[in-house]
């Protein structure tokens, strides 16, 4: 039989807890939302779990307003001028401890989970210009060769006939072209994906595997933290690994040993190397360093251009009209495909941001921002200081907010892009804006991602038919974080009149 003092001891500690979550759930009380959402994150972590979060937050915001309380001390908002506010540059908001899950290789930080505000200024200086293209690289010519693998990878192996069929999972292979692409952009060389037509390594596979267990970390900071700890920290992927995202860092960090190597500081040596890698060595960065900073250029990188490209073209094959419309632009306005070039088309154009609303590649990341000590009034209602306040998750409720973008919020209309006056589209941009964010939280490969996605569509289109294979339901994916594509399986025949090389694609 247990002791007194035993009994006295499990009842003070049971006292203590019941206490801790009535003084957690009193302090944001007046924020509407499900009640049971205030005692315990089980109820957010159910919705992660289930991968639906988009969809769930999206049906809070229908039900309690612009501003939800999702868990004990976490909110959501999705007003998109009091967004603009905590995400700009002088906003005195700063990154809540959620942000513990973007160290991706949990012994450093990259500039995108940093906490201290100078540190990341800082980073953010020697970094930026190698996202801008400021030293001298061409983005247009690495995602060229790029286009040129895909489509030689296309032409060889999944062109359908009346007598063969070969289908092409666009799912799988916009990944390919993806990290080939960024393989390009950073290191200057593709990794193979394409030429092997392979997942090399299962490293998105076992990237996709993870997301989800990922995005429930992020709700326990205080777990997540002990995952970079020995000896769980062994389990995590590292330099020297034969599969998994391991084996991709052992890759990059030979061609970073190679160029640290060779002692070109700057990118005005003679002959040197233009990619981000050489901008971000030429601006300070060091060995460790550049091994964090390289693991966020290619996951973030290659996994949001993916699922645009996936988005667009799952738009596209499932609105008839809007594909024939964007291919009399493209036939009517024949061209090289250069970025001069296809920057004039405003159909394609317009279909990109539609696409990228529909489904912004960042489905259902939080991205918690911590208030600040002193409080703030959010969508009208005071919030203390120290409370966690979600943007990223609310960009698709944004996306389909019928108040924003009318009753068909849910239908993919490009030419909603074309017909609003100067008022609507400022409204509208300011909304799309958030699916990059803004900012000093902005994303910092915008401009690539949407170079490549044009470019992308503009050849493929110009050159291919695709029909999906299974019409009622073209594709298969759900939300952890971004989405998480299974399948999207398409028969591709060549257009007449197409043959199988470009004049602007030395490559092929």
């Amino acid at each position: 039989m247990a002791s007194p003092l035993v009994l006295y001891a499990l009842a003070a500690l049971f006292l203590y807890a019941v206490c801790r979550v009535a003084v957690k759930w009193f302090r944001l009380r007046h924020i509407p939302g499900p009640r049971y959402h205030g005692i315990s994150l089980l109820p957010l972590v159910y919705k992660c779990w289930r991968g639906r979060l988009h969809e769930d937050l999206r049906k809070l915001f229908d039900t309690y307003g612009p501003i939800v309380r999702i868990g004990p001390n976490e909110i959501v908002c999705n007003d998109v001028p009091t967004m603009h506010r905590i995400l700009g540059s002088k906003s005195p908001y700063n990154k809540a401890q959620w942000f513990v899950i973007a160290r991706l290789n949990g012994d450093g930080d990259t500039v995108q989970s940093m906490f201290d505000k100078e540190q990341r200024s800082t980073r953010m200086a020697q970094v930026l210009p190698g996202y801008a293209g400021k030293d001298g690289q061409s983005f247009e010519g690495c995602i060229d060769r790029a286009i040129a693998s895909l489509v030689h990878l296309i032409d060889t192996k999944y062109i359908s006939t009346g007598t063969e069929f070969r289908p092409l999972d666009l799912a799988s292979r916009f990944g390919f072209f993806s990290m080939d692409m960024v393989g390009e952009v950073a290191v200057g060389q593709q990794f193979g994906f394409m030429a092997e037509d392979r997942d090399w390594s299962n490293i998105l596979h076992t990237y996709d595997m993870m997301l989800p267990i990922i995005q429930i970390l992020g709700n326990y900071p205080w777990l997540a933290k002990m995952t970079y700890r020995w000896p769980i920290s062994l389990l995590l992927p590292k330099e020297g690994d034969g599969t998994g995202f391991g084996a991709a860092t052992s890759v990059y960090m030979r061609v970073i040993d190679s160029r640290l190597s060779q002692q070109a500081p700057s990118p005005k040596d003679t002959k040197p190397k233009h990619d981000m890698l050489q901008s971000f060595i030429a601006h300070g960065l060091g060995r460790e360093e550049l091994k964090h900073e390289m693991s966020l250029v290619f996951l973030a990188g290659s996994d949001t251009t993916a699922n645009a490209l996936r988005a667009a073209f799952l738009c596209l094959l499932s609105n008839p009209a809007a594909l024939a419309r964007l291919r009399a632009e493209v036939d009517g306005n024949a061209g090289a495909g250069t970025s001069a070039h296809v920057n004039t088309l405003p159909y394609l154009n317009a279909a990109v941001h539609e696409a990228l609303r529909v489904y912004p590649s960042v489905s259902s990341s939080l991205f918690h921002k911590e208030v600040p000590a002193r409080g703030d009034t959010l969508a009208g209602r005071f919030v203390p200081g120290g409370t966690s306040v979600g943007t990223g998750g609310a960009v698709f409720a944004v996306c389909r907010s019928r108040a924003i973008w009318g009753d068909d919020a849910d239908v993919f209309r490009p030419e909603r892009w074309l017909e609003a006056d100067e008022g609507e589209l400022a409204e509208m941009e300011a909304a799309w804006g958030l699916v990059f964010s803004v900012g000093q939280f902005r994303c910092l490969g915008k401009q690539l991602a949407l170079l490549a996605l044009r470019k992308v569509v503009y050849e493929l289109v110009r050159r291919y038919d695709f029909q999906a294979v299974d019409p009622a339901r073209p594709a298969s994916f759900f939300s952890a974080i971004v989405w998480v594509w299974q399948r999207f399986e398409v028969r591709v025949t060549r257009r007449e009149g197409q043959r199988s090389s470009s004049t602007a694609m030395a490559g092929l």
